[in-house]
């Protein structure tokens, strides 16, 4: 009896183990396209209004709620925006993605564990 239950309990172990590492990477990936598309979106001139945000996101990725709220707006702002290029409207639309997952329940969690809030 206790062998079948240490066995069932062994495997949970190891699928939560290999889905925590499935998650991290994950979260990497995210992470490293955000920054790339948010690079690609940096303009010298700020012409879109969102370089102030970028940059902070490209360097330390600590930014406050409102702050990721803000940058989801901007990006579907520039999504829309008819004189944006083609090229600025695809990074705006994936970095407002980023944004959303940020913002989803589970990111927010972590986010107010780690602020211990």
């Amino acid at each position: 009896m206790f062998t079948g239950s240490a066995a069932v309990t062994a495997m949970f172990f190891t699928i939560r183990d290999r889905i925590t590492r499935v998650e991290t990477a994950v979260e990497f990936m995210i992470d490293a396209t955000g920054k790339l598309a948010a690079k690609k979106l940096h303009s010298p001139d700020n012409h879109l209004g969102i370089d102030g945000l970028l940059d902070k996101y490209i360097e330390s990725h600590q930014m406050t709620l409102d702050e990721w709220m803000e940058l989801r707006a901007l990006c579907l702002q520039t999504k829309d925006n008819p004189n944006a290029t083609k090229s600025e409207k695809v990074y705006a639309e994936f970095l407002a993605e980023v944004c959303d997952h940020k913002l989803s329940p589970k990111s927010l969690t972590a986010y107010k564990a780690a602020l211990k809030i």
